[in-house]
């Protein structure tokens, strides 16, 4: 009797092992499927974010190309009159003969801004035009109430050394003739008095093609801050004999008052925006996306670790509760 009483005591024992370790077991299955939901709609609004963010990025490359054309759309008519001013073009070549005297050089500078304005706007120009503080600057185009400062002294010796020296004079040479050209640059800045009647921007005319483009195009002057963008922030456009006559042809098809400077801020404000959205593209879009995919990839991962360990846990329960459950059926 004792020992019937002590083996239905063991069995009763066994039982409530065996349920207490199911019980475990389904509240470790509750918990899990917990867990695989919440990592599951975590991995979902991480999917979403960066589905967003990508929309976005897409949003802001549209945007972008949508800037460049209508960049593109803006100069294409200054552009289509440079095209066709090769006549002009060659009349002004032998500006490249930097071997004349460096006075004559200025003064022919002077000569082919005078004669461009004669000839574009011949009663909306004025020759040294006098400040308040006696200072003259060379030109002054008056748009009604309005005088665009234009400036043709830029004197080329310097750059006439420079073309002629050997490699090893070059570095020094372009130096002095970069200080010399920015020199001129806030030279001509100071030209710029809107409480004066001017307009926020002057014309800088380099009376050589060839060094026009040496200027804008070749790396020699544009890398670390070129002359051209230097200009550009001080609100000094530069021009060629060739692009100062498609600025004036511009303005004698119609540009009155104040339209003029309004497009130049137009397109200087698109510019800059142009450039500030491919810098947060480029450095901080991507940089972003990046991240959201690394966290949204370890968070998984962690989760799907998680699930394992639960998992393995629950296996090890099982195997423990299995080997005792024939004896349930061997109580009498």
């Amino acid at each position: 009797m004792t020992l019937l009483t002590a083996l239905l005591a063991g069995g009763v024992v066994l039982a409530l092992a065996v349920y207490i370790l199911r019980q475990a077991a389904q509240m470790i299955r509750h918990r899990l499927e917990a867990l695989e939901q919440a990592a599951r709609r975590q991995v979902e609004e991480r999917e979403a974010l960066i589905r967003q963010r990508s929309e976005e990025l897409l949003q802001q490359r549209r945007e972008t190309i949508e800037q460049i054309a209508a960049i593109h759309e803006r100069f294409g008519q200054v552009q289509t009159q440079i095209q066709g001013l090769h006549e002009l073009q060659g009349k002004v070549g032998e500006l490249n003969d930097l071997l004349k005297p460096q006075q004559l050089r200025g003064e022919l500078g002077e000569v082919i801004v005078r004669n461009l304005l004669a000839d574009k706007l011949p009663k909306q120009y004025e020759e040294e035009h006098t400040f308040s503080d006696g200072k003259k600057v060379e030109f002054a185009i008056r748009l009604n109430d309005k005088l665009i400062p234009v400036d043709s002294k830029l004197q080329l010796e310097d750059y006439k050394r420079l073309r002629d020296a050997d490699e090893r004079q070059r570095p020094a040479l372009r130096t002095e003739f970069k200080r010399k050209v920015r020199q001129k640059i806030d030279e001509v800045k100071q030209y710029i008095r809107p409480q004066e009647g001017t307009t926020n921007f002057a014309l800088m005319v380099i009376p050589s093609e060839a060094v026009f483009y040496e200027l804008v195009a070749s790396k020699d002057f544009t890398e670390d801050g070129g002359l051209y963008d230097y200009a550009q922030m001080q609100r000094v456009f530069l021009t060629s004999p060739l692009t100062f006559w498609a600025y004036l042809t511009t303005i004698a098809q119609g540009l009155k008052g104040l339209e003029i400077e309004h497009r130049a801020e137009e397109v200087l404000a698109s510019l800059q925006h142009l450039a500030a959205q491919v810098r947060s593209f480029v450095q901080e879009e991507f940089r972003k996306l990046g991240g959201h995919l690394r966290n949204a990839t370890s968070q998984y991962d962690q989760a799907e670790k998680a699930l394992k360990d639960v998992e393995q846990a629950l296996t090890d329960l099982e195997r423990i509760g299995a080997p005792h459950q024939p004896h349930e059926g061997a109580i009498p």
